[in-house]
């Protein structure tokens, strides 16, 4: 097994910043790397109900005509716990889907696998040790009536409020909804009929597909393709439809309407972002408003990226996770920042850095997941990483405070406030009394977590008005910690040193 990294050391302590945000030369609290020997490719990235994380990918070239499904199971500090490797027969290639875990750490993977001009959807049910405890397999099927191709006859799955697996299946002239039970029995078989749609001149009539069963706020959504158009359709458990929100059409390389969203970001208002390869949309949904778009291919505007994830800050602002190319044979992984308009957030806007590389290759490294821990203020990357264009490919996790990656996440105070620090003495004494300002931790509760991003203590009660928090810690160990709050009624951090 390739040697993992080591976590990141943070940096000793700076002299506080006037503001409520540290800056550090390393913000990251840990930094992990998974893998064998061959190039793996990680396609997702599942968050657990334990706190852990699946990464899902592929492992290298199999026997002909099959791939290796590769899985590492981490815990919530990025430990790896366990691997597995599947061989999946009958296949030279992998799409994955977003995972669904139930309540009892069972995982249901959705796939697509192709075989030449034919592809087939696989269901894997996982045990939480990475085992099978069943598959289903569809026909294989060949181009569809209308030039269709069944390229994904499974939807992804989410779970239903009887803790069964609700997904989509595709199949030529039909697609219905189905409902499985953990042991694989069909509970039910719901028809849904495709929204009417009125096709542009010269579009060709063909069959509409379920590429996606989306959960957001207010409701479930099926994302609808067709050759002409593309919706998200709101659907009730029992499938019936309900707002239908035609979305605009995505640029691809050669310039041809794209459908392939890879990822859809809950907005405020009912609205959603749209990460796709070369594109992020703004769409307000049932309206159909487009609050903005923008492309590597916008002639007013240069995205200068492809994402493939993205997430939504405490501030309103985008975290945006994909690749960029710093020259014609390479591509980079890379994360960003974004305003809610849409556009780069430049590093001199904010103190700090707001962009982020993360290797290298000439091909197949990957952005499988980004997310924001709303409990713990941390945001967690995943994909493959390359370091240089000859080293071979591994799965990674990444993890860093919000405030510490992203330091324009705390919007500016007022000069008052700004007159005294968030929390002092800093470094901490041996009497272990910690006074946190009026300024700091308005509005909600003060979390304290050591440098492996674990839970040590926890105030319910923050300071409010004019007066300032008194916190014990003299019973805690000397190390660097966490102070995770709010400041100016958005998430912040300090960091603490205890001796």
């Amino acid at each position: 097994m390739k040697t993992r990294l080591l976590r990141a050391v943070l940096s000793l302590l700076l002299p506080l910043m006037a503001s409520t945000v540290f800056a550090q030369s390393s913000p990251w609290t840990w930094q992990q790397r998974y893998g064998e020997p061959g190039n793996e490719v990680c396609q997702q990235v599942l968050p657990l109900q334990d706190g852990g994380y699946l990464l899902v990918g592929t492992l290298g070239l199999a026997e002909p005509n099959t791939a290796r499904l590769y899985l590492v199971r981490t815990d919530a500090q990025g430990q790896q716990i366990w691997t597995r490797t599947h061989v999946i027969a009958e296949t030279t290639g992998l799409n994955i889907l977003p995972a669904c875990e139930n309540s009892a750490g069972q995982v249901l993977l959705s796939m697509g696998t192709a075989q030449g001009a034919t592809s087939a959807g696989l269901l894997l049910l996982l045990q939480p040790d990475g085992t099978i405890a069943w598959q289903k397999r569809t026909e294989s099927y060949p181009l569809a009536p209308g030039g269709i191709k069944i390229d994904l006859p499974y939807s992804r799955a989410v779970l239903d409020a009887a803790g069964n697996f609700l997904l989509a299946r595709n199949q030529p002239g039909s697609t219905v909804l189905q409902r499985l039970n953990a042991a694989g029995d069909e509970v039910e078989r719901i028809p849904f009929l495709m929204p009417a749609e009125t096709l542009p001149t010269g579009a060709p009539a063909g069959q509409a597909l379920i590429y996606d069963l989306v959960p957001l706020p207010t409701g479930l959504f099926a994302y609808v393709v067709s050759a002409a158009s593309a919706r998200l359709v709101e659907v009730s458990a029992q499938g019936v439809q309900g707002r239908i929100t035609v979305l605009p059409p995505l640029i691809s390389d050669n310039d041809k309407p794209n459908y392939g969203v890879k990822d859809f970001v809950p907005l405020p208002n009912d609205e959603v972002l749209l990460v796709s390869s070369m594109q992020l949309s703004r769409v307000q949904l049932h309206l159909g408003t487009v609050r903005w778009t923008f492309s590597t291919t916008n002639t007013s505007y240069n995205l200068r990226m492809n994402p493939a994830r993205a997430a939504r800050l405490p501030n309103g602002r985008l975290a945006v996770f994909g690749y960029t190319m710093p020259n014609s044979h390479l591509i980079q992984l890379t994360m960003r920042l974004f305003d809610e308009n849409g556009q780069i957030v430049p590093a001199p806007a904010y103190p700090g850095q707001v962009e982020y590389s993360f290797g290298t290759s000439i091909y197949q490294i990957s952005a499988g997941g980004l997310f924001v821990n709303q409990a713990t203020g941390q945001v967690v990357i995943g994909g493959s990483i390359q370091d240089t264009p000859t080293q071979q490919k591994s799965f990674f996790l990444w993890s860093g405070p919000v405030g510490a990656l992203f330091p324009g996440t705390v919007t500016a105070v007022s000069a008052s406030q700004l007159a005294q620090p968030a929390a002092w003495p800093n470094p901490l004494g041996t009497d272990g009394q910690l006074t946190v300002s009026a300024a700091f931790g308005q509005g909600g509760p003060l979390l304290l977590y050591n440098t492996k991003g674990q839970l040590v203590r926890s105030w319910p009660t923050s300071a409010t008005g004019s007066g300032s928090q008194q916190l014990p810690m003299h019973d805690l160990p000397a190390g660097l910690y966490l102070l995770s709050g709010r400041s100016a009624g958005v998430a912040a951090t300090v960091r603490i040193v205890k001796n």
